[in-house]
């Protein structure tokens, strides 16, 4: 079943949907680049995400529709796992999750 966005003011569209800078090239190496990584998801795609879910479960709350394709979905979890890897502990990703998504939150 499909995870929807539960922030009512968080609404993704069709020009946000395309709003993709990561490839297939793309890897994180660095905390840096993770933070990157989930800033451009909260910012830029307008996913109120969190670290553990499939990228594939995300839908838009008003169409009802994946925000991601399948070939999206698989390069944006194989980038989260990769953010994993380079935090320190697995406490660090949630809890900088979390800031980026405050961050947010805070804006509107």
């Amino acid at each position: 079943m499909p995870f929807f966005l539960y922030n009512p003011r968080w609404r993704l569209t069709d020009e946000t949907r395309m709003n993709v800078r990561y490839t297939q090239d793309s890897h994180i190496a660095t905390v840096e680049e993770a933070k990157a990584f989930f800033h451009h998801v909260v910012f830029d795609l307008d996913i109120n995400f969190h670290p553990d879910d499939d990228f594939r479960t995300y839908v838009n709350c008003e169409s009802g529709k994946r925000v991601m394709d399948d070939d999206q979905a698989d390069l944006y979890n194989r980038l989260m796992d990769e953010a994993f890897d380079v935090f320190d502990d697995e406490d660090a990703v949630y809890e900088t999750a979390y800031n980026i998504l405050n961050e947010k939150l805070k804006q509107l």
